[in-house]
């Protein structure tokens, strides 16, 4: 005898969709009254949401996995420090922890400004690829010294973008060559070239 709330979508005339709510009561007399509710906008922001929730699960993931690696080669490093009485090693240890410790706080800074991505405003600056590019090939070149790192750079003019997302874009792409690669392969490579003309 009665009905709430049974969401439909409809095609109108003009051949674009919409969300209705539907709501179905039998009166008295026997008439059944129908209720029609536009929940078109409802529905799109329950998409969004469901994006937005999406896009966060895929950032914790990535972030997690580019947090691990320098937090891995430290653990090393102090493993390493501590096996040793060689006052020459225990300072050549010290210098790459702080090395990665400097590159962990970079990520984390990185991490806090593409969290905001869709919020936070461009942070536009003339790129050196050279400059960018060579610290990103020798950190992750480290993790995997089987696998030779190349950089070619041709650049001839100014190139302005955003510097924190240019460095996130560069870490994944070198992080999944360098984790993604064929085994089987003899000498296996990873070569970055930029041209900027």
């Amino acid at each position: 005898r009665k009905a709430d709330d049974i969401e439909v979508q409809l095609t109108k005339s003009m051949g674009n969709n919409c969300w209705v709510c539907m709501r179905c009561s039998q009166c008295s007399d026997g008439m059944i009254e129908i209720l029609l509710f536009d929940i078109t906008s409802e529905k799109k922001r329950i998409d969004e949401l469901e994006r937005l929730n999406n896009h966060l699960d895929q950032f914790i993931y990535h972030a997690s996995h580019d947090l691990r690696s320098p937090l891995t080669t430290l653990l090393g490093l102090l493993q390493l420090a501590k096996a040793t009485n060689s006052l020459d090693l225990i300072q050549s240890y010290v210098g790459l922890m702080t090395e990665r410790t400097l590159h962990l706080d970079s990520l984390l800074t990185d991490l806090t400004s593409i969290a905001f991505n869709e919020k936070a405003s461009l942070d536009l600056g003339v790129i050196d690829f050279e400059a960018e590019a060579n610290p990103i090939l020798y950190e992750y070149g480290q993790l995997n010294k089987s696998i030779a790192c190349d950089l070619n750079v041709l650049q001839e003019v100014e190139f302005v973008t955003d510097i924190k997302r240019l460095r996130s874009i560069l870490r994944n792409l070198v992080a999944n060559s360098i984790k993604y690669y064929n085994p089987a392969q003899q000498s296996p490579f990873v070569s970055m070239s930029f041209i900027v003309d």
